[in-house]
């Protein structure tokens, strides 16, 4: 999964959810600030990791915020040495009952954004979002880190 994808699937009682983050998103967590992390560094600051992922994306479905059931990194993207990444894959899943019967829009939001840097010069995130047979997808970037997805079920892209 590249850096900036993110798929959304909601499940019966649950929403899944994979996101390519890149590492320049996380603070603190490159000790040798080389642009990379490094097996150690992952370990060493996985905590902090989940931590600040989970502090900058915001899901709700129909206002409400799903309890996290599990998460975990997975680091599939490696530079030439075969063990730095550029990048991290951030899995997490909801508890959401009934979620999949339910006909209310999903808000995400994302605040990973640096208000220091250039809105343009940051990472978008085309997220997909799917509810049986419904699917939506958008750009969600640091001048709009928010979209209101399957609002109108009887419109969303197929």
């Amino acid at each position: 999964m590249s850096a900036g994808q993110g798929f959304v699937n909601v499940l019966d009682d649950q929403i899944v959810m994979l996101i390519g983050v890149p590492i320049g998103v996380l603070k603190d967590v490159d000790e040798n600030n080389d642009g990379f992390l490094q097996p150690e560094e992952i370990k060493k600051h996985q905590q902090r990791i989940m931590a600040q992922l989970g502090e900058g994306f915001h899901l709700e479905l129909g206002g409400v915020t799903g309890e996290v059931i599990h998460q975990e990194l997975m680091v599939s993207v490696h530079v030439d040495d075969n063990k730095s990444t550029n990048q991290v894959e951030w899995g997490r899943r909801l508890s959401f009952p009934g979620a999949g019967k339910s006909k209310a829009p999903i808000r995400i939001s994302m605040s990973w954004y640096d208000p220091s840097k250039d809105a343009k010069a940051q990472q978008a995130y085309a997220i997909q979002v799917k509810r049986s047979e419904e699917v939506e997808s958008a750009l969600l970037t640091a001048s709009q880190p928010e979209h209101v997805f399957l609002a109108n079920p009887a419109t969303s892209p197929r």
